[in-house]
């Protein structure tokens, strides 16, 4: 994941701490790239960049109310972020929050995609990932992971190919359905072919009915079944 960082943007103040945070990134370590990240905005508070890193990272790291907050500002900040839109509406998905969820892709829909892929730790993992695929292609960990970059990088299709690839390869891990039905769900919505409502309610009904349901299952597929 190294080589030079390449903004496609003015120089900002955070830029200096984004390269310190990528650089710990490359070396494994988390924590050290959140301080950066957490830096680079004290640096400067609304750079976009340091917010979804910081996002992705505390996601990644279970800290689900950290990440929320990282999303819920770049929306603030820079309403017109297709990036920050779908990230935020994949939190409230997370959380068995359809409407708000809703609310979030339909944002996006109207916008380009505004990755600045050199800045950004989703973009470089990316990466990662693959190389590491290349290498062992059953390799369930890194199929998870690539699965969840796409997902918030966008990529609905992909991410479904890599959520069945981790059922294929360890069927307990229950969780890649539920992820699996979130992007079924952003692709009706945003190309209302009912085919992918159907696959998404399948799904969370499977969860729903397991012994112990999975968490927001049931709410998930009532809201769908709403719409």
């Amino acid at each position: 994941m190294g080589g030079p960082i390449k903004p496609r943007r003015k120089p900002d103040l955070a830029d200096p701490y984004l390269k310190q945070g990528l650089e710990a990134l490359d070396k494994g370590f988390l924590s050290d790239a959140v301080a950066a990240f957490e830096k680079g905005l004290e640096a400067s508070p609304q750079n976009i960049e340091s917010l979804l890193n910081l996002g992705y990272l505390h996601l990644q790291m279970g800290n689900f109310k950290n990440s929320f907050d990282a999303f819920a500002k770049a929306v603030a900040y820079h309403p017109k972020s297709r990036t920050a839109h779908l990230s935020l509406g994949h939190m409230y998905w997370l959380g068995g929050r359809g409407n708000e969820a809703l609310d979030q892709w339909r944002l996006v829909e109207s916008m380009n995609l505004d990755l600045n892929r050199g800045l950004h730790v989703v973009a470089r993992a990316e990466q990662i990932w693959k190389r590491v695929l290349d290498n062992n292609p059953t390799d369930a960990d890194a199929h998870s992971n690539l699965g969840i970059i796409l997902l918030f990088s966008g990529h609905m299709k992909e991410a479904i190919t890599e959520f069945e690839s981790v059922l294929q390869l360890a069927p307990q891990r229950t969780e890649h359905q539920f992820y699996a039905a979130q992007a079924y769900s952003l692709l009706y919505f945003t190309g209302k072919n009912s085919a992918f409502k159907r696959e998404a309610r399948n799904r969370l009904q499977q969860l729903a009915q397991m012994a112990t349901p999975f968490p927001h299952a049931q709410v998930l597929n009532q809201f769908l079944e709403r719409l």
